[in-house]
This record gives structure tokens, C-alpha cells and sequence, in this order.
């Protein structure tokens, strides 16, 4: 192994009171990571058990009825039932043997607060007691009278939604929250370095239509500043999960490759009037970043060269 005195190692050495050859460090990093698995695992399995009974309802229903309400309900279904298959996969093979294991976990209370408020048991009662943006109106009894623009909406809301679950499914058996398993660098990363984040926000703008509430005008205000709210979270989530990765050079050299490069700067360029480069990218889609490597990002290779 290129590090065999790993966490395991090192709580081994703790179990037969070798404290002289222990890292406090290593054995917190390593409890952390049991702490974060013991967390998600129950809870990604629970959603998953959950999600399917709805998703044959709704495939069902549509099989049953020809419109495309039912088809956006199961397609909704399908795409986050594969998102919870593989962020469910993604904690049972924390393993070192998969190459999949934990390099390191989240290392401050904001970083790991703004990631499990998300979730429950505590999304649940911040979202209905601060931040409940849902009003009387969604995408669908919004659009009801224009069918053609409804189709196209809706169409709109799954395409970002398969954004999410496609970013996802990148990882492979290393999705995980509060952890760095590795730098994906292809896929929907090649664009920008939060695809899951901002589609996925993006499409509850759309469902929600916060901006519309029949009751009166404050009250479209106050729906669109609750979700604002929710936005402004997930903004936090991805700056501290940057602060983290940051750490490792190849994550820093991406993050300076996107800000020039990355879909989003292309924009600013197409807008200027200049010239657009569609980023690339191939080769190995995550890199064992175990050790430290040095280099400048390349978009054709998928990952950092290095020394």
C-alpha cells in the first residue's frame, strides 16, 4: 500500500495501548469517517426503500395514462431512485480495497453543519418552521391553461434534474458527503464545479414558482426570499466542501482550470462577444489523490498530471 499505517492502522495501535505510535489526527479523521457513514447509510438506504413504491405508483399511472404530467412524475422518480442507488453503493464501499476509501473528512463544525441540515431528522423542521417556500401555486396548476409552454417547462426541470443524477453517478462507489474520496474532473465537472448543486436548485425554482402566489405580492416576496434561503445553504455546502478539497493540490489546480475555463465563465465570454472553448475531458474519471502531486490541470487528461 502507498500508506499502510492508515487510520485503521492507527486506531489498531490505540486498541493495544501503542500510544507512543499513534496520530491523534488519523485516528479523528477515522472516526469521523465511520461517524459520516454510520449517518448517511441508514438514511440514503431509508430514502431508497421509500422512493420505490412511489416510482412503480407513478410508472403505473403513466403506463395506465399517456400524458406527459404522468411521465414527468415517473421520470422525476426514476432519476432520483438511480441518484439513491448509487449515493446508497457509494457508503457501503468505503473500502480501501475499491480504491474508494476515505482520504480525508470535513474538518470544521460549518462545513459538517451546512451538509446534515440538508438532511433529516433536521431538514425537516427547519424547512416547515423557517424555510417553508412553497406556496399555493407550483410549475404545473401555474401552467395548466398554456399546455405547449407546461411541456416545455416541465421538459426543463428534467433536464436539469438529469444534470443532478448524471453529476452523481460520476462518482461511481465514491459518492459521499463530508469527505474526499477523490477528484472527479469529467462528466458534468468539466463544466463547473457544483453541477449537482446548482441544477438541482435551479430545478426547485422552476417546480415552485415562488415568484407566483395569488395572495398578494408580499407574499411572492417572502416565498422567493425562503428559497433564496434554501439557495443560500447549498452555496455554504459548496464553499466549505472547496475550502476542504482545496487542500489537495490537484482539486486546487481544477478549481483554477474551471474559474477560466468552466461553463459559466464561458457565458461571460459569449456575452462579451468572445471566443467560446468547449472544456473536455477523458482519461481516468477520478484519481487516487493520496499523495501529493504537482502540475497544471489538464482537460484532456481528466485529472492533474503530476510529477
Amino acid at each position: 500500500m502507498r500508506e499502510p499505517h492508515d487510520g485503521y492502522w492507527h486506531f489498531g495501535m490505540l486498541v493495544l495501548g501503542r500510544f507512543d505510535e499513534i496520530s491523534r489526527s488519523a485516528i479523528v479523521n477515522h472516526l469521523a469517517g465511520w461517524i459520516i457513514k454510520g449517518f448517511f447509510l441508514p438514511l440514503m438506504f431509508s430514502y431508497l426503500a421509500g422512493q420505490i413504491p412511489g416510482y412503480h405508483a407513478d410508472l403505473v399511472r403513466f403506463l395506465r395514462d399517456f400524458t406527459f404530467l404522468n411521465f414527468f412524475d415517473a421520470t422525476l422518480d426514476l432519476i432520483f431512485v438511480i441518484d439513491l442507488v448509487f449515493a446508497t453503493a457509494g457508503y457501503i464501499l468505503m473500502v480501501r480495497i475499491l480504491d474508494s476509501h476515505l482520504r480525508w473528512a470535513e474538518p470544521t463544525a460549518v462545513g459538517w453543519l451546512a451538509a446534515i441540515i440538508c438532511y433529516e431528522p433536521f431538514w425537516n423542521p427547519i424547512a416547515s418552521g423557517y424555510l417553508m417556500y412553497h406556496g399555493p401555486v407550483n410549475w404545473s396548476s401555474w401552467l395548466s391553461p398554456y399546455p405547449v409552454l407546461q411541456l416545455v417547462w416541465g421538459s426543463a426541470i428534467i433536464l436539469l434534474l438529469s444534470v443532478y443524477v448524471w453529476a452523481g453517478v460520476g462518482f461511481g462507489c465514491r459518492f459521499s458527503n463530508l469527505t474526499h474520496r477523490g477528484i472527479l474532473t469529467s462528466g458534468a465537472y468539466r463544466f463547473t464545479k457544483h453541477p449537482q448543486y446548482i441544477s438541482k436548485n435551479i430545478s426547485w425554482w422552476l417546480i415552485s414558482v415562488p415568484w407566483i402566489n395569488p395572495t398578494s405580492p408580499a407574499a411572492a416576496i417572502k416565498q422567493c426570499l425562503l428559497l433564496a434561503g434554501v439557495s443560500a445553504i447549498y452555496f455554504l455546502r459548496a464553499k466549505t466542501e472547496e475550502r476542504n478539497l482545496r487542500r489537495d493540490p490537484v482539486y486546487a489546480a481544477y478549481c483554477r482550470y474551471i474559474d477560466s475555463h468552466g461553463l459559466f465563465q464561458q457565458l461571460r465570454r459569449l456575452f462579451a462577444g468572445g471566443n467560446v472553448e468547449v472544456p473536455r475531458a477523458a482519461g481516468p474519471r477520478l484519481r487516487d489523490l493520496s499523495a501529493p502531486r504537482s502540475g497544471e490541470f489538464s482537460p484532456d487528461a481528466g485529472y492533474l498530471r503530476g510529477q
